[in-house]
């Protein structure tokens, strides 16, 4: 049996209502956060098709102060399609809803997802990465979904505080260690100098 995208967000405690044709996501209950579509396209979907679903959500996003917009595109999208994202919408396939299967989703907002794929590609050739952002964009969220995304792996997040890292853990759940003396602080410096 496959599990419809409402019961697959709702199996995240997210608070889902369905209405005029969209999901009506929230993070806690009374809130609107994002506004989902869902479609079942048979070609990938281009700016164009983008543009117009951006117009439509729009629309409807007027009502909650204007949340994020995501379309999940069961037949896949061209790369194109993802100009909106700094206006706020997120294209996504059919990964997107492996990652909600999987028991390791972290939600990330449009301007993240452009920042995710970046992350991917520098790691890709690095081994060392920095997320340089403002603060309350969503680095921790950020971070969360590379972990998540590869748990196999063995990951050092250095940051300068516990609440950093304690955010992580609550996305992932991962053990957080915080040091508090200077031979600790010494010892995980060269610890991050030999990984």
């Amino acid at each position: 049996m496959r599990l419809s995208l409402a019961t697959r967000y709702r199996l995240l405690n997210f608070q889902v209502t369905e209405s005029d044709g969209v999901l009506w996501i929230g993070f806690r209950p009374g809130m609107v956060h994002a506004i989902v579509k869902e479609v079942w396209n048979g070609l990938p979907l281009t700016r164009s098709d983008a543009e117009q679903y951006y117009t439509e959500l729009a629309l409807l996003g007027k009502r909650y102060g204007n949340p994020y917009f995501r379309i999940v595109a069961h037949g896949g999208f061209l790369s194109e399609a993802l100009s909106f994202e700094l206006h706020g919408l997120t294209v996504s396939d059919e990964s997107y809803i492996e990652s909600l299967s999987s028991g390791r989703h972290v939600e990330l907002y449009p301007h993240n997802e452009a920042a995710y794929r970046a992350v991917i590609k520098g790691f890709g050739q690095h081994r060392i990465g920095a997320v340089a952002q403002a603060t309350g964009t969503g680095k921790s969220y950020l971070l969360a979904r590379y972990i998540a995304d590869h748990a196999e792996e063995r990951i050092l997040v250095l940051a300068p505080n516990v609440t950093i890292l304690n955010e992580i853990r609550k996305a992932v759940g991962f053990r957080v260690c915080c040091t508090t003396s200077l031979k600790e602080e010494y010892f995980l410096e060269q610890l991050a100098l030999n990984y």
